[in-house]
């Protein structure tokens, strides 16, 4: 399965358009921005320019609606 197409698993909450911005990012990334942020060491917007993305990126991985296990 090509990563695009495990990204777009759920189609809603993920649009093609937004596959170019999750295509730097991998399991081992997302876990730690999880990590990052449920140990309250830095909000939403910090880590999306810490990772070079959306906010609203960052709000989909953490609440798993790409890049879960």
């Amino acid at each position: 399965m090509s990563r695009s197409s495990t990204l777009l698993g759920n189609r809603n909450a993920i649009g093609r358009h937004d596959v170019a911005q999750y295509m730097g990012m991998n399991m081992d990334r997302a876990e730690q921005i999880r990590r990052l942020y449920f140990n309250r060491e830095y909000n939403q917007k910090q880590l999306s320019a810490m990772f070079g993305c959306t906010q609203g990126s960052i709000s989909r991985i953490i609440s798993g609606m790409v890049w879960m296990r």
